[in-house]
């Protein structure tokens, strides 16, 4: 009971030794809770093309879940560090290690019941409201989310095990620590990490290989895992780097003879204690902040872009898609049928244009050099060997206003390309089922065409006259 009613008297009397960490765990912890609920609801699966927004949630998930166990553990070394002359003075009055360790378990204890009673309140507050911003974002009608009970259980159960491993790396530091070492923990900063050459090199293959990752994204499909990846790779890249090559490169600095003016002597020693004493915390605010410009940055595109979308699948304000069988079925009755609607409903139709195109999901091709050959037989969807292609005759592309010189001289084996990925700009021909066109031109813009929605590279085909 000593040791309990300590620990309570403990975290009433040091409100701002214990606040920050409270502050911090009770954030992630929300911000868990919010990403799960969402991901756990049922309310989910009312939306349209929820599997790949429950397929974002959970890799956001686990990102945010790696980075609370990094972000806290620093955040309970540093409550360990300011309580450490605490625990020092009570090893000095005749308490065991034993009965310190139990009252740090106790303050911890404590504090996660705050950060769990408060965590779960605030947690379903805001996540209903995020909810209604998210689902008012994507355009979507069903704004009621309910939260499923497995969120609480699961969010409660993850930050048991996370407050476990906090627990169990302060009682083996206040174990091998000293009394004399834990009464002087205070003034010192964060140790310098052995092993500094090979964290140096890890760092910067993490760094690179994650930006390589993210920017050498060649197929949509497997995009989300990919940049998935990569974002565990920066995250993990940028605590060494700020931990390893920044001190390796102070240290460096010194050996060299410009280190030995009055300017670079201060500068560079004062900068190289202050990295030693806050890497882990400068990195966390890198972390933090990046975090949030991307998540700003993306949220206002997709919010702003909605429009851009909406108007490069749907050009003009009315579109009517007509699926053809028999390569005989005549536009003309198309035409009749639209103008018949609009005269029974008293609306006007005006420029009114049909176009005929054939449209292959995923086709096989192979590349060599520059040529390409469309195969027809469906590889690996999450290779680069795939493809979506759209045909379309230049005549029909004349009519709704495209009037390059290339589609008015276009001959029988000659063909224009449009590729929205911009991998086959260097194409000289391609190859359709044994048949060979020679490309004489790329159209970079392409007006009143409705743009081809695919998970896959597209390319837009000009023929001519459309081939069977």
């Amino acid at each position: 009971m000593l040791n309990l009613k300590l620990a309570l008297n403990n975290i009433k009397k040091e409100k701002h030794t214990f606040s920050p960490f409270i502050i911090s765990s009770l954030s992630m912890f929300i911000i868990v809770f919010i990403m799960f609920s969402m991901r756990a609801s049922h309310s989910l699966k009312k939306l349209n093309n929820w599997e790949i927004i429950s397929k974002m949630l959970f890799f956001g998930l686990v990102t945010v879940i790696l980075f609370s166990i990094i972000f806290l553990i620093y955040s309970y070394n540093f409550l360990l560090n300011e309580r450490s002359r605490e625990y020092s003075i009570y090893n000095i009055l005749g308490f065991k290690k034993s009965n310190i360790i139990l009252v740090a378990f106790y303050e911890i204890s404590i504090c996660l019941l705050i950060i769990t009673g408060v965590g779960i309140i605030v947690g379903i507050a805001i996540a209903k409201f995020l909810f209604l911003v998210f689902v008012n974002v994507i355009g979507e009608s069903y704004y009621n989310l309910e939260i499923n009970p497995l969120a609480i259980l699961f969010v409660i159960e993850t930050f048991f095990l996370i407050f476990t491993i906090l627990f169990s790396l302060g009682a083996l530091k206040i174990w091998k620590t000293s009394p004399k070492e834990l009464l002087t923990k205070i003034s010192k900063g964060e140790r310098e990490p052995k092993g500094k050459i090979i964290l140096t090199i890890s760092a910067l293959i993490l760094l690179i290989s994650g930006y390589y990752l993210a920017l050498t994204v060649d197929n949509p499909v497997n995009a989300l895992t990919k940049f998935f990846i990569a974002v565990l790779l920066v995250i993990f890249g940028t605590y060494l780097f700020y931990i390893a090559v920044t001190i390796s490169y102070l240290k460096m600095k010194k050996k060299m003879r410009s280190y030995y003016t009055s300017h670079n002597f201060i500068s560079t020693n004062l900068l190289l204690y202050r990295m030693k004493a806050n890497a882990i915390g400068l990195a966390n605010i890198t972390i933090l902040l990046t975090m949030s410009l991307v998540t700003l940055i993306v949220t206002t595109g997709l919010f702003i872009g909605s429009k851009q979308v909406i108007l490069d699948n749907f050009p003009q304000e009315a579109q009517v898609r007509q699926n053809v069988i028999h390569k005989n079925d005549s536009r003309l009755g198309l035409n009749k049928i639209i103008e018949d609607t609009s005269n029974k409903s008293g609306v006007k139709v005006s420029n009114l244009n049909t176009i005929r195109q054939i449209s292959y999901d995923f086709i096989g091709r192979s590349r060599k050099n520059n040529s390409i050959d469309f195969n027809g037989v469906y590889l690996n969807l999450l290779g680069k060997n795939i493809m979506s292609v759209v045909m379309v005759t230049a005549g029909d592309l004349q009519k709704l206003g495209n009037h390059a010189e290339m589609l008015k001289s276009l001959k029988k084996n000659e063909i224009v390309m449009t590729d929205f990925s911009g991998n086959t700009k260097n194409i000289e021909y391609v190859g359709w089922y044994g048949q060979k066109y020679k490309v004489v031109g790329h159209l970079n813009k392409i007006d009143n065409l409705p743009k081809q929605p695919s998970i896959s590279e597209t390319s837009l085909l000009f023929f001519q006259m459309i081939i069977q």
